[in-house]
Formats: C-alpha cells, structure tokens, sequence
C-alpha cells in the first residue's frame, strides 16, 4: 500500500524510528501505531487526534472521507482475512468484520468451533 500511495520512504522511516519488530506482530491486534503521522498526512488529520483517538472536526472527517472514497480499492486490499492459517480470528474490529467480510457457511475446524470470516470482493 506505501508504494502505491507513494509514501514508501516515509514509512520506512517511521517504522525504524518506532523500532518495531516484524516478526513479533501474529494478528491485526498486535500491528502498533508506528506511522500515524504518514497516515494523517494523507487523510488531514492531526497525527495528535490519531494516536489519542480523539474526536475529529467536520473538516478533518470529510478530508478523510475523500481519501477513502478515493483510495477504497487500496485500502479494501490491504484488510487481513479474517483468520490466520490454524483457523483462527486475526483481531478485526466486529465494525469491520460486519462491513467487509462474510461468515464463512461450514464451520472451520478451530479450537473454539467458530465460523471464520472471508474477505468479501469488491
């Protein structure tokens, strides 16, 4: 997705000053915050509202709406499955899962039994 937005080198940056470890992230949970300011740099968000999960202003979340209106295709694409290779769930948020993804109809052979979700096609 950074090549394709072109903010490749930025990311790059981010994630080295952030001095985080690759092979340490298993699921969607465990990926941290390291580029939020790239991220609002593209989105015009403040990077301060970002990593405080703060309340954003009527110009900030219509910016931000044009970049995912623009972007979805990219930004669909980038989503995990809804499960890792043992069957089990990668941490997508239940808002998320509701809107892009599909209850897969057998039932997987997980420890829990659960249904595991499909990454619906755009």
């Amino acid at each position: 997705m950074a090549d394709q937005l072109n903010v490749s080198k930025q990311v790059d940056g981010a994630v080295a000053n952030a001095d985080v470890d690759v092979t340490s992230i298993f699921s969607f949970k465990s990926v941290p915050n390291a580029v939020a300011g790239t991220v609002g740099e593209l989105m015009g968000i403040s990077p301060a509202k970002i990593k405080s999960k703060a309340n954003l202003t009527k110009s900030e979340l219509a910016s931000a709406q044009r970049f995912i209106k623009k972007n979805v295709g990219v930004l669909i694409g980038m989503m995990p499955e809804g499960f890792d290779s043992s069957g089990k769930a990668t941490g997508v948020p239940k808002t998320m899962l509701d809107a892009f993804y599909t209850k897969r109809e057998s039932r997987a052979k997980t420890k829990a039994g659960l249904q595991t979700q499909v990454k619906r096609a755009i």
